[in-house]
């Protein structure tokens, strides 16, 4: 397990090397403005004149001259769909993009159980996600004197705690997908999207507290970002890393069942579906009754019926077609669908469209 613990680290290096250096550039220009943000004059007037539903959309506006709230909305309100967008992708192509490349079965071919190769890759995962955090911390820490920020290495600490917590929880989730769906561009898309809509919700909810018991349902609820600072919501964070090693071991299982592909894509075969593959059975079965009477009856005729009765049913493969139908009708249910039905349960258009319905139709909402 050692030997694939250290194979990963090695293959993830160049990422990790790279994230970590944007991330300390991006925290390093962001503290550099703290300073000019607190000092500015009429920010207070300035913020008065936004919408009220883009600053309760992101959050926590009121507060940005203060350390947490400044770090929140310019720094940690993004960060979990940055950090999620590289965890996810390592993920998905853990091990099922080895499966695709051809490599899977080649490794395994040599004396490791599929168990130590799992979990030394996810081990592996874990420590390049982690050290990229750190990194990231450090770039917080270290000039946070010189920025203005009057916090403690470990106050700044917190919000990288809840961060990692709600990476674990959707690179597993997308883990899981790669060993169920047919491909890991499928899983990442899929895992990636259920991302950004969960961020979506949850700035609605903040505009609409109707909307709050459904978000209690999400992950995203109980990522605390820059709040953090302020204090630990340690329930929430063993939360989501209980669910996320949940999700871990429900990865490993159907690893340990499945067959190895030598390469390639799995393909949708709807066919394959329980109720429709035991009709297709039953045809086979009356074909070939049908076939063995032909036999009895005239056992030397090899006519062009017997040859149809030969044939094998045609292969259902995947198109191109199939494949964009799929992901536009899954666009369709995650970002349109959902969002519009939990509105209109909630029955807040007039509340988050006012505007826009009353410059149709003035007075049309109050």
């Amino acid at each position: 397990m050692f030997a694939e613990f250290m194979h990963t680290i090695r293959r993830l290096r160049g990422q990790a090397i790279g994230w970590s250096i944007g991330l300390v550039l991006y925290g390093l220009l962001l503290g550099s403005f703290y300073d000019t943000v607190t000092t500015m004059e009429g920010i207070d007037e300035l913020l008065k004149g936004y919408p009220q539903e883009m600053l309760a959309f992101f959050g926590g506006m009121t507060e940005i001259t203060t350390p947490w709230g400044y770090l929140d909305i310019e720094y940690f309100t993004l960060m979990n769909l940055i950090i999620g967008i590289f965890a996810i992708g390592v993920c998905v192509n853990l091990i099922a993009g080895d499966e695709e490349k051809g490599l899977l079965d080649l490794v395994l071919a040599h004396p490791i159980s599929r168990s130590r190769l799992y979990w030394g890759r996810m081990l592996a995962f874990l420590t390049v996600i982690t050290a990229i955090l750190l990194i990231a911390w450090l770039s917080l820490v270290i000039p946070s004197s010189t920025y203005g920020f009057d916090l403690t290495p470990t106050e700044f600490l917190r919000p990288f705690l809840s961060l990692f917590a709600i990476s674990m929880f959707f690179s597993t989730f997308a883990l899981l997908l790669s060993f169920i769906l047919p491909s890991t561009r499928f899983a990442g898309t899929f895992s990636g999207a259920l991302m950004v809509l969960n961020f979506l919700l949850i700035g609605l909810s903040r505009i609409n507290p109707d909307l709050v018991p459904f978000m209690k349902v999400t992950p995203m609820y109980y990522y605390q970002g820059g709040h953090a600072i302020k204090g630990m919501e340690w329930g929430w964070f063993f939360w989501l890393l209980i669910v996320a090693l949940l999700f871990a071991l429900l990865a490993w299982i159907p690893f340990l069942k499945r067959d190895i592909r030598v390469s390639g894509e799995h393909s949708w075969r709807f066919l394959e579906i329980s109720v429709l593959h035991r009709a297709e059975k039953g045809i086979t079965d009356v074909k070939k009754l049908i076939k063995d009477q032909v036999r009895k009856i005239n056992p030397n005729n090899k006519d062009r019926k017997e040859e149809e009765l030969d044939r094998k049913p045609a292969d259902h493969k995947k198109t191109t077609l199939v494949v964009i139908l799929l992901a536009a009708l899954a666009f369709i249910v995650i970002f349109c669908v959902i969002p519009l039905t939990i509105i209109d349960l909630t029955d807040q258009w007039c509340n988050l469209f006012h505007r826009y319905f009353n410059s149709i139709s003035p007075g049309v909402c109050p």
